[in-house]
């Protein structure tokens, strides 16, 4: 499995620097629109049947990764959106991530990025981890043995 760091993450690493206030911009609503997303790939999920782990730790990630930050940012966004400061930074970086993907990933090349892009929708109908946290963790719980989710 040839690992893309999804831009959840880089979202993920952008509201710890918020918090430690390394920088100012408030990612509360780019975490909005990504668990957002994160509903409808649930939604296909479960459509194709996936494995309970997998839908387990895909719900356990997101909940780590999106409901608690966002839960934590709540109280700062009962107001109006502002371009600059809450929707242009995620902008840069989205921007930053698909270069980061296209250079240093997939080296420039095309054929890389259609067969990463095949992979990740191919994994959630053929019942396979596609992130690499469920990747990984489920990866460990088989190895060490029996598990039960339900």
């Amino acid at each position: 499995m040839e690992i893309v760091i999804p831009f959840s993450y880089w979202i993920f690493g952008w509201f710890v620097l918020f918090i430690l206030e390394i920088i100012p911009y408030n990612p509360f609503w780019w975490l909005c629109i990504a668990f957002c997303i994160n509903i409808l790939q649930l939604a296909a999920m479960v459509y194709y049947q996936n494995d309970a782990l997998y839908i387990f730790l895909f719900i356990f990630g997101n909940i780590f990764l999106k409901v608690l930050p966002i839960y934590s940012l709540r109280s700062n966004y009962y107001k109006k959106i502002n371009i600059v400061k809450d929707i242009l930074p995620g902008l840069v970086l989205f921007t930053i991530h698909i270069f980061w993907t296209w250079f240093i990933t997939f080296r420039g090349s095309y054929e890389k990025a259609r067969k990463q892009i095949q992979n990740y929708v191919n994994s959630i109908r053929h019942n396979r981890p596609f992130s690499p946290f469920v990747y990984y963790v489920s990866k460990a719980i088989r190895e060490n043995g029996n598990y039960k989710i339900i």
